[in-house]
């Protein structure tokens, strides 16, 4: 019985076609996940930037002061036209849009599910993943200040007239006339 168990030890012809044969699946399963995983990341950056994109064109529209229903409404479609022009069969819910009261901030949540082809194999059918993005459509109070040069030189040609008119132009366009100040410090 040592004899043969050691003769068995010692027979190393067959190991590699076993060890072949043992190490295929679990190979096999490494380089399915491996594919799989960077298709499900090249979807995820297509997504992302689609969501960044989305985000902007809502930041815009709120700006324009379009209300929020309306604005998810335009996001929404606005990402459903985009994912139909994808090549892939990635699945997405809808754009879940969040408003930040007090903040004018826009953020804006996706989920999605890219098929897998060889970790199917193996019981993974799907990937999952999150997508998120937002943007600030206005800003607090902001300070500007102007410097005129009323130096001699700018008595020539008409230049105090020009630098007269351009001022006149740069208020009215930084506080348009249907501007709401509601705060008396809001201009100083």
């Amino acid at each position: 019985m040592k004899s043969l168990i050691r003769r068995w030890r010692d027979e190393t012809r067959g190991n590699v076609a076993i060890i072949f044969a043992l190490s295929i699946i679990p190979i096999l399963s490494i380089v399915g996940v491996a594919i799989d995983t960077q298709m499900t990341m090249t979807q995820k950056n297509k997504i992302q930037s689609m969501i960044d994109n989305a985000v902007i064109y809502g930041a815009r529209s709120m700006q324009a002061g379009k209300s929020r229903a309306d604005v998810t409404k335009d996001v929404n479609q606005y990402v459903a036209a985009l994912l139909k022009q994808q090549k892939g069969n990635v699945s997405c819910t809808g754009v879940a849009l969040e408003y930040v009261d007090g903040k004018q901030d826009i953020n804006a949540t996706i989920m999605c599910s890219q098929p897998t082809t060889l970790s199917n194999l193996f019981g993974q059918t799907k990937m999952d993943f999150r997508v998120r993005s937002g943007s600030t459509y206005g800003i607090g109070k902001l300070e500007v200040s102007f410097v005129f040069d009323v130096s001699g030189s700018m008595g020539n040609s008409g230049k105090m007239n020009d630098l007269q008119v351009a001022a006149r132009d740069a208020v009215d366009t930084l506080m348009p006339a249907n501007s709401n100040l509601a705060n008396p410090d809001d201009v100083r």
